[in-house]
C-alpha cells in the first residue's frame, strides 16, 4: 500500500539488532541490520566488495570500514551474544560489502554488518521487521515537506493497528 502511494519512491523494511562481536580476541560493539530485499538499489546502495552478496542464511557480511576494527576475517567464524544472559553463538564471515551511508566502523567504534532476516532470529531477535525506510519521488522537497509526507504515513499505519514510535528524516 506504501509503495502505490503516489509521493512514495522506495520503501525498504529493516530490522537493527545490537550486540557483541568477538573477532581476533576482543570484544566490540556490533549493529547488524537484516532488509527485506537486499538486491534492491532504489535506497542505500550497498557495494559488493568481496565474499558473499547478499548474506546467506547463517553468515555475516561485514561492512568494510569495520572489518580491521572487527578483527575478523573473510571466512573465518566469530563469536556474537545479545546483551543479557544469551549464549554466545557462532558466525561465519561470508562477504565484505561497503554502505557509503555509514560513518566508518572505525570512527564509530561499531562493526557494522548485515545478516538474513532468518540469521537475526536464529541470533535472538524477534521476527519480522520493525523499521520502514522510505524515499519520496520529490527530491527538491525540503525536511518539513518530507516530514508531512511521513506523518501521514505514520497516521495510514496507525489505522492499520500498527504502532510508531519515531520518525527520523536525516
Amino acid at each position: 500500500e506504501i509503495r502505490a502511494r503516489p509521493e512514495i519512491a522506495a520503501v525498504r523494511a529493516r530490522r537493527s539488532l545490537s550486540l557483541s562481536l568477538q573477532g581476533g580476541g576482543a570484544w566490540r560493539q556490533a549493529q547488524l541490520q537484516a532488509f527485506d530485499d537486499f538486491t534492491a538499489t532504489d535506497i542505500g546502495r550497498l557495494q559488493d566488495a568481496s565474499g558473499h552478496w547478499p548474506p546467506r542464511e547463517g553468515e555475516l557480511v561485514i561492512e568494510r570500514s569495520s572489518l580491521e576494527f572487527s578483527g575478523a576475517s573473510l571466512g573465518e567464524p566469530v563469536a556474537l551474544k545479545l546483551a543479557g544472559p544469551a549464549q554466545q553463538q557462532s558466525i561465519t564471515v561470508g562477504g565484505l560489502v561497503r554502505d557509503v551511508s555509514l560513518a566508518p566502523g572505525w570512527m564509530e567504534h561499531v562493526v557494522y554488518g548485515f545478516a538474513s532476516p532468518a540469521t537475526l532470529v536464529k541470533l535472538g531477535a524477534p521476527a519480522g521487521f520493525d523499521e520502514l525506510q522510505i524515499r519520496v519521488h520529490d527530491g527538491s522537497a525540503d525536511r518539513a515537506a518530507v516530514r508531512r509526507i511521513a506523518a501521514a504515513l505514520k497516521l495510514r499505519l496507525e489505522q492499520a493497528g500498527l504502532r510508531v514510535s519515531a520518525i527520523e528524516v536525516p
